[in-house]
């Protein structure tokens, strides 16, 4: 019964923020890719990763001090395989004795963790030693929270907003 912990919680903070990022910034990515790429699948991708690395690039520096740029890459090869390892390590929690179903759910898992070990292995793609104040990502939210809102407005219609046709 600690409701602060959720404070000091980096899992729940870049939950929430990358949360955040795919509910605003990657429909404008999607929007924006839609000519670049033609199949909606890696479309939706690309810009889910985008979104979510977005949100949590600077909540990483602050917490971390680093930020890996590699990682966008990483993400965007493992997100296909998330829906897999939910539904078949959900199964294989349920039934541990079925090796059908918990040797292809250990087997994508591995997928996932050598693509972090690779993008781990790349300090080159890593942005090390940034110090962030507290200050400092609080104003680079509030700066994406301004375009955010700013792209939207410009991007959507709003009927009610609309001339009137006779």
């Amino acid at each position: 019964w600690k409701p602060w912990a959720l404070f000091y919680d980096a899992g729940f903070a870049l939950s929430f923020l990358a949360m955040a990022g795919l509910l605003t910034w990657s429909v404008y990515f999607s929007r924006r890719f839609e000519k670049a790429i033609p199949w909606t699948f890696w479309r939706e991708v690309v810009s889910a990763t985008l979104g979510a690395s977005l949100m949590t690039a600077p909540y990483l520096a602050w917490a971390f001090g680093q930020v890996s740029v590699f990682g966008v890459f990483g993400s965007i090869l493992v997100v296909p395989i998330i829906p897999w390892v939910m539904g078949l390590g959900t199964l294989a929690i349920l039934f541990p004795w079925i090796t059908a179903v918990v040797l292809p759910a250990q087997g994508f898992l591995e997928v996932i963790l050598s693509v972090a070990r690779l993008t781990d292995q790349l300090p080159s793609w890593m942005f090390p030693e940034i110090r962030l104040p507290l200050w400092g990502i609080f104003l680079i939210y509030y700066a994406l929270f301004v375009v955010w809102g700013h792209v939207r407005l410009s991007t959507q219609t709003y009927p009610h907003m609309q001339p009137l046709r006779r």
